[in-house]
Formats: C-alpha cells, sequence, structure tokens
C-alpha cells in the first residue's frame, strides 16, 4: 500500500525546468488551489492532476498562467481565462495558486507563499 502511494503521488509532480532532477531544497513548489496550471514561463504545463497538481519550478522570476476551477458541493465556478502571474520563486518554498474573488463573477489568481501566508503575485 505504501509503494502505491508513492507511485500516486510522484505520478502528480512534474518537473517544469530542463536538466536533470534536482533536490527539493533547490527547487520552488507550486500547487493549484482551486486553480487548474496552465503554463510555467509560457511552456505548458502537462495535465498533471488538475487542481491537485505539483509543479517543481527553479528559483526566480517565473510568470505562471492558471484556470479557474472552484468545484464545491453547491456550485462550480470555471474559466478559460487565463491572466498570467509572475513573482519571483525562492528555493524550498512551497506557493499556493488560489483565486482571489473582487465579485460573484469577477476574480484573478494569485500566488501565496504557504510559510508566510503572504501574496507574493497577483494578477489585477
Amino acid at each position: 500500500m505504501l509503494g502505491l502511494l508513492t507511485i500516486t503521488m510522484a505520478a502528480c509532480t512534474t518537473a517544469m525546468y530542463d536538466g536533470a532532477p534536482r533536490p527539493d531544497g533547490e527547487l520552488a513548489t507550486l500547487v493549484g488551489d482551486r486553480m487548474y496550471l496552465v503554463s510555467v514561463d509560457g511552456k505548458p504545463v502537462p495535465y498533471s492532476g488538475g487542481n491537485f497538481a505539483t509543479i517543481k519550478v527553479l528559483p526566480g522570476q517565473r510568470t505562471i498562467t492558471a484556470r479557474l476551477n472552484d468545484a464545491g458541493p453547491y456550485r462550480t465556478v470555471t474559466s478559460n481565462a487565463e491572466p498570467p502571474v509572475t513573482f519571483s520563486a525562492v528555493a524550498g518554498r512551497r506557493y499556493a495558486i488560489q483565486p482571489q474573488f473582487v465579485e460573484r463573477q469577477r476574480w484573478y489568481p494569485q500566488v501565496i507563499d504557504v510559510h508566510t501566508g503572504e501574496v507574493v503575485g497577483r494578477a489585477d
């Protein structure tokens, strides 16, 4: 069972950088929270779990695009909009890509540093 869980978890992680695999401490991790990650630095993200995808990127300035996929028990809100968000990724940090709702039908994506809770990037 533990082996199956390990394989399943690994299958949901996508490396979005060139070169040999690197240790997690040298990479930043992006996770979708009600958002489907579409691209990183202009490169399409292969499907790797939808809202539950884990993306590994090199540290530095990154631009991501994401689509809203906010599904709940009483409503589902999706979009084809992909507003870009640029932020500075730090090695060893984990970032959540979340929607910020302004009104019922208006939203924009934002990047939250999971360690600090700080908004480090947003599209307006």
